[in-house]
């Protein structure tokens, strides 16, 4: 395997880490902004509700980034 292979797979490698901690915190936003939602009034709900879909969002990208340096690594 040549340098520039295993150091595309390293930075592949490091790519994947990085990803998979920030879909963890994301993780907890979400978990978070769930146990906030009862007993909120209809403004407050709103509100955790757009951080909710913000976090979603973010995980799918979070997805993307881990497919690509899956397969940026596989090259």
């Amino acid at each position: 395997m040549s340098a520039i292979a295993v150091d595309a797979q390293s930075q592949a490698a490091l790519v994947g880490g990085l990803v998979h901690d920030l879909r963890n915190a994301l993780l907890v936003i979400r978990g978070y902004s769930a146990l906030l939602k009862p007993g909120l009034d209809l403004e407050q709900l709103r509100d955790v509700e757009e951080i909710e879909e913000a976090t979603d969002r973010a995980t799918e990208l979070t997805a993307e980034l881990f497919d690509l340096a899956r397969r940026y690594a596989a090259e």
